[in-house]
């Protein structure tokens, strides 16, 4: 199968270059750093072992790129306004579209953009960075959970699980979309933003007064959402959590990576949407609410 990165950052470039270094036919689009990846090809560091591809097929244009089988998005959702026009020219009939994305609810809005391919949502445990041009490193982690959007079997989908499992990426298949997505949802309403606006890592969050007045409480909330809104989750999904974070490297979350180098936050997707989504359902969430707005109020660069 074909497959294409779109948006070879820290997510994008450590899963497609593990499928390129494994010989699979990567296709990938990169920004501000095509000319290094070109010139130079794509490197990943990690403790699993370092690897170079040093003939990386880059482009800097979708325009340019062959159609794909597979479409790995790892573009944030602040992006995904850009999404028709760039996924427009690398679709077919049948294309199976994974978005490695936080938040929830994109994978429908862009199965009605695009109603020839199949979508699938894919969840991210992983702890990576872009440390400089064409270069991704890997610290920690690095669990894929892939979820198809409907009910319908999809053979693009079983041969991409067994191509990434031939490449090393530990995959869980989960059966509910939308369950999958309540729980990602979990980590990352509980530390992302708090990194901000406390500038603590995970373990300091953990360690600290932010546990029970900010992380914990934001989990349960979320948890309560998600159950309104038909996910199988329980409450004590939240200690788990917390207790596997504790059991990390100490970690500086995706957001507050962002937020180091003047980009704008994904507000909306990891805080906004789903509590958009618990409080229609009568869900109280006074602990999300203060984040939220706290973080609407943090100046960025970007």
């Amino acid at each position: 199968m074909r497959y294409a990165v779109v948006g070879t950052g820290a997510i994008g470039g450590y899963y497609g270059g593990m499928l390129a270094n494994a010989g699979f036919d990567v296709h990938f689009l990169f920004h501000s750093d095509y000319q290094e990846a070109w010139s130079r090809g794509l490197t990943v560091t990690s403790p699993n072992g370092d690897f170079e591809i040093e003939h990386v097929n880059a482009y800097n244009s979708t325009a340019s790129m062959p159609k794909a089988d597979v479409i790995l998005v790892g573009l944030k959702t602040l992006q995904n306004n850009l999404l028709t026009e760039l996924l427009d020219p690398i679709v077919k009939d049948g294309t199976l579209i994974v978005l490695v994305q936080n938040g929830i609810g994109y994978e429908q809005e862009l199965q009605d953009e695009f109603p020839e391919a199949r979508i699938s949502g894919g969840l991210a445990f992983i702890c990576s960075e872009k440390t400089g041009p064409a270069h991704i490193s890997h610290y920690d982690y690095g669990k894929l959970t892939l979820a198809l959007l409907g009910d319908e079997p999809c053979d693009k989908f079983d041969a991409m699980i067994a191509d990434m499992e031939e490449a090393g990426i530990e995959v869980v298949h989960a059966d509910d979309l939308n369950t999958a997505r309540w729980k990602k949802l979990v980590w990352n309403t509980g530390f992302n933003g708090q990194s901000v606006l406390f500038g603590k890592n995970t373990e300091e969050l953990l360690l600290g007064r932010e546990k029970d007045l900010y992380v914990k409480p934001a989990m349960l909330e979320i948890i309560k959402a998600g159950q309104a809104n038909g996910a199988d989750v329980d409450e004590s999904f939240a200690d788990e959590m917390i207790e596997m974070t504790l059991n990390m490297k100490p970690y500086f979350p995706s957001m507050h990576v962002d937020y180091q180098h003047g980009r704008r936050l994904e507000v909306e997707a990891i805080y906004s949407r789903p509590l958009r989504l618990g409080l229609a359902k009568g869900v109280e969430m006074p602990v999300m609410q203060e984040i939220e707005k706290r973080l609407r109020s943090v100046k960025v660069k970007g």
